[in-house]
């Protein structure tokens, strides 16, 4: 049942915005950022584009068969640099344009598994950002999301291998100069300044999704030397 109601429920939001305008699909590097899209209705309508838009639905339903974290992507928007992201209503988290490209902190302890030990022979991207909780609530818990980053190669880093690499991050012998994720406890309306992290795979985009939603806009996030 819930994924039927799930179903009506894209397919009145995606004909919705079928009806505002806005016919055909971009590539995912045509993708036009959040803050600078221009919201110019267009009055010309294509008769096929509802229909195209069905079909989309069904397609994506098919997809999400037995993966409960499938998600349904608007094309052509993203957030970058800049941007103030709201996740929920809960956070508002802003990625800042001063990435670093380095080692891991500290080196794998014994008994640490085969991809720890990967990782720290790679490289990590650093994505500093802020964070805000605006849930009204103290959240001990912290940020904790089952994000995932896709790296310009097509290889996708998944939450946990994530948290291995935040975690190579940070040195508990000597954390004064170790650096700090994102996932920390906030006090309500509490901002605090840390990183995302990833493996380094290369120059180019790597975009950060959270499952989970209906619809998704991602973050893509250009990484250079």
């Amino acid at each position: 049942m819930k994924k039927i109601m799930s179903a009506v429920v894209l397919v009145f939001v995606l004909l919705v915005i079928t009806a505002c305008g806005g016919n055909g699909e971009l590539q995912e590097n045509d993708r036009q950022p959040v803050s600078t899209q221009n919201q110019q209705a267009q009055q010309d309508q294509n008769p096929d584009t509802a229909q195209n838009v069905i079909d989309e639905i069904g397609a994506a339903l098919d997809q999400a068969q037995g993966n409960n974290n499938a998600v349904a992507n608007i094309s052509g928007e993203y957030y970058t640099f800049g941007d103030t992201i709201n996740l929920w209503d809960e956070w508002e988290l802003t990625f800042i344009d001063n990435i670093t490209i380095t080692q891991a902190l500290r080196t794998p302890r014994e008994g640490e598994s085969e991809q720890v030990h990967r990782i720290y022979a790679g490289e990590i991207v650093l994505f500093p950002a802020t964070l805000t909780n605006i849930s009204g609530e103290n959240r001990p818990s912290g940020f904790l999301s089952n994000f995932n980053i896709d790296s310009p190669n097509g290889e996708r880093q998944g939450f946990h291998l994530l948290m291995d690499v935040a975690d190579l991050m940070w040195d508990h012998s000597n954390p004064e100069y170790s650096f700090p994720d994102i996932n920390s406890s906030l006090a309500a309306n509490e901002t605090l300044e840390g990183y995302v992290f990833a493996v380094y795979d290369g120059d180019g985009d790597y975009w950060i999704h959270w499952p989970a939603h209906l619809v998704s806009i991602p973050v893509r996030l250009p990484v250079s030397r």
